[in-house]
């Protein structure tokens, strides 16, 4: 399942995907082929999901081509049984990752809006559910563009957010309030079952909400390990110019801004005992 097939190469960029994701679509069309009476139907379902994945595509190649025009390397675009990402160097400015993070919905949106005249006037909807490739096209577009300006972890909303708060304080303090937000997003996710019911859309909300919180809490391992690793090289870079005494560590200080300094206190060759960073 953890094998990685390569499948394309798109503006030179290229377009791998999981083991998981081929095993996904196996299921549902053995799901639909065993349960569904319509074989139209589930040829349906089939396409919607197969169109779901090529807006996801789309998206993740909006982040892709945005981080390579601002000079951002970029690995691939990778996509997974239950999401995509565009795996490259973590932005340099919060400027970069602002406008990184709002090129995938931004992508989405501007493609919903050229399909909604379309499936308003060619597509086929039963109700309010679509039916159709422009209609289904337009639905999927229109809810990955919107879902993922939620400001949380690890939707691109909360990319967005943590580019503003950068402005008035440390990427360690705004990391921990966009994550913090997606843990109760996270957790309203996993108790839906609870307020729904347990109607069949509700039984998926758990699963994505499990997902949410790995992957917000990913993202917090990922920000604390970079801010220690400013903190050891801050520390190096002082002892080398003779401002920190031998008995220092760069383990003592937890802002992730501040440079260390020698602790007054502490007994000549004695270190202080490191601190497991706060949630």
């Amino acid at each position: 399942m953890s094998k990685r097939f390569h499948l394309l190469n798109l503006w030179g960029i290229p377009l791998r995907c999981n083991g998981t994701l081929f095993f996904a679509l196996f299921l549902l069309g053995l799901f639909l082929f065993i349960s569904s009476h319509d074989v139209m139907a589930a040829v349906r379902t089939m396409s919607a999901a197969l169109l779901t994945i090529v807006c996801v595509v789309a998206h993740e190649y909006g982040h892709a081509l945005a981080a390579r025009r601002m000079g951002v390397p970029v690995y691939d675009v990778y996509l997974h049984a239950f999401f995509g990402m565009t795996r490259m160097e973590p932005p340099r400015t919060s400027r970069e990752e602002f406008m990184i993070g709002l090129a995938g919905p931004g992508t989405n949106l501007v493609l919903a809006a050229i399909l909604a005249p379309l499936a308003w006037e060619w597509g086929r909807w039963d109700g309010w559910l679509p039916t159709g490739p422009l209609s289904i096209a337009l639905v999927a577009n229109l809810a990955l563009g919107t879902l993922n300006l939620v400001p949380a972890f690890p939707m691109d909303g909360g990319r967005l957010l943590r580019a503003l708060l950068n402005l008035r304080m440390s990427d360690l303090s705004a990391t921990r309030i966009a994550v913090g937000i997606g843990r109760f997003l996270a957790a309203l996710m996993v108790l839906s079952p609870l307020a729904l019911g347990f109607i069949r859309i509700s039984l998926i909300l758990p699963v994505i909400g499990i997902l949410v919180f790995l992957l917000g809490e990913a993202e917090w391992r990922r920000v604390c390990l970079r801010a220690e690793e400013r903190r050891v090289a801050a520390w190096l870079q002082n002892m080398q110019r003779g401002e920190v005494g031998p008995g220092s560590s760069p383990l003592r200080e937890r802002d992730d801004t501040a440079e260390p300094e020698p602790d007054p206190e502490l007994e000549p060759g004695s270190e202080p005992p490191a601190q497991a960073p706060s949630n």
